[in-house]
């Protein structure tokens, strides 16, 4: 069964048309008068941390920082994803925030478990690393000896905090 309300046709690595959304909430706050355009951020954990990278990247004047968790970051590099075609490869690679480095300006906090057996660790590091070259602040935080979905409450306690406290230092005045 297809959920067009829920996926739209280019869903994903197949081009990411789920990114309107976030553009269209954005759009949504920043027509408001009690909404401050430089304090607007974005925060996701896996593929919402995809998709936080995705929106900041594709569209930087949007947003004054992200935060994410174990987002993908590469879609090419995903366990499963090599027996793509050429063509969808390279669609696979536009719809990843590595593909839109060039245009991603704000900075950013980046979270991983170390034991992560669903997003690669690499997927953050690499995408660390990418903006770092480019100039991008970027604040890394990983979390050992934890798996993807975070199994200990003392886990979740240090993302959320991470984020609160990333998110005041960026977006207070």
């Amino acid at each position: 069964m297809v959920f067009e309300h829920r996926e739209p046709p280019h869903f994903g690595a197949g081009g990411s048309d789920e990114l309107n959304d976030i553009i269209g909430a954005a759009e949504y706050l920043l027509s408001r008068s009690d909404v401050e355009p430089k304090r607007l951020g974005v925060w996701g954990g896996s593929y919402g941390g995809r998709m936080t990278s995705l929106a900041l990247a594709s569209a930087p004047q949007f947003f004054a920082t992200r935060a994410d968790y174990a987002g993908i970051s590469n879609w090419v590099k995903m366990p499963g994803m090599d027996a793509l075609d050429e063509a969808a490869t390279k669609i696979a690679f536009e719809s990843s925030p590595m593909a839109h480095i060039d245009t991603w300006r704000a900075p950013v906090l980046l979270m991983h478990s170390d034991a992560d057996p669903n997003v690669p660790l690499e997927q953050t590091t690499d995408l660390a690393m990418a903006l770092r070259n480019k100039g991008v602040p970027v604040e890394y935080l990983m979390i050992p000896d934890e798996v993807h979905f975070l199994l200990r409450h003392h886990s979740w306690n240090v993302i959320f905090n991470a984020t609160r406290e990333y998110c005041d230092r960026q977006l207070k005045p």
